[in-house]
């Protein structure tokens, strides 16, 4: 099978450089394949904290510009060229659907770790799986 656009799901924990060179490994594995990289911020509108002293707008503009960031600073030393930087604002599995459909993906890529039994109910990979518009290959870390 050929992929033509690629994406990688990165989540900025202690495995993203591992994520990372696992990615490159399978986008030099289809060199005709753009490679996009999604980061999600989780939205706090969604959830009811009760009374917050806090402007969510300026929090959230703030977030999304601390995110790109620090994508820029991860993926600094990739030896494959990056199409689509795309860094939003919502629910993962949403986001990721959504960017999936806009742009074409056919293979996503995501890391994936041993957790216990109660992250993994509540895993936002789990969920993906079930909806998944398009190929997925979790790269074990």
């Amino acid at each position: 099978m050929s992929y033509k656009n690629i994406m990688l799901a990165l989540d900025f924990d202690d495995n993203t450089e591992a994520v990372l060179k696992k990615a490159e490994e399978v986008a030099t594995a289809f060199p005709d394949a753009k490679l996009n990289i999604i980061h999600v911020n989780m939205d706090f509108e969604d959830y009811d904290f009760g009374i917050l002293d806090i402007n969510l707008d300026d929090y959230e503009k703030k977030e999304l510009h601390a995110s790109v960031d620090e994508m820029k600073k991860q993926i600094q030393n990739m030896q494959v060229a990056v199409d689509k930087y795309l860094v939003c604002c919502g629910v993962v599995e949403n986001e990721i659907r959504y960017s999936i459909k806009e742009h074409n993906v056919d293979l996503l890529l995501m890391g994936h770790h041993k957790t216990n039994a109660f992250t993994q109910i509540f895993s936002e990979a789990a969920a993906l799986v079930r909806n998944m518009p398009c190929d997925l290959l979790l790269l074990k870390i």
